[in-house]
């Protein structure tokens, strides 16, 4: 409970417009966004890649690692999302036991590997998952 209250003193509730750009692909980013109202549109070379809802985290590697945006998120009618800054992230993740930020930071590295991301792209679109490779016997 205690980690929760520290992330709330971090988090800044915002009301957005429908068409609202959150950011644009190539945007430096210092911020990710929590929605809790709302949608938003996920957007790269203007096709859309997905429509996320409540309870879903986006603009979330900037928390992670200064690159620029990969796509551009746009609000669909009006949205509310919880806005939390790289600072105030990284300092609330200090804050945390030595197990937690190690997991942390393996997570983050795992989902920001290309191979990773395409497997489980391929994986979720799959209805069963692939079968174990036959064991061979010498």
């Amino acid at each position: 409970m205690r980690s929760r209250r520290s992330f709330d003193r971090v988090l800044d509730r915002r009301g957005y417009s429908d068409g609202h750009v959150f950011f644009r692909q190539d945007d430096s980013a210092t911020v990710a966004y929590l929605i809790q109202f709302g949608q938003v549109s996920i957007r790269r070379d203007d096709a859309e890649l997905a429509v996320l809802g409540p309870g879903r985290i986006f603009g979330e590697l900037a928390l992670l690692r200064a690159q620029p945006r990969v796509a551009t998120a746009v609000a669909v009618g009006q949205t509310t999302c919880e806005v939390i800054r790289r600072e105030d992230f990284k300092h609330a993740i200090s804050a945390m036991p030595p197990i937690l930020r190690s997991l942390t930071r393996i997570y983050v590295e795992m989902l920001s590997n290309p191979l990773y991301l395409t497997l489980s792209a391929r994986l979720n679109r799959t209805e069963t998952p692939p079968e174990p490779p036959a064991e061979t016997l010498p």
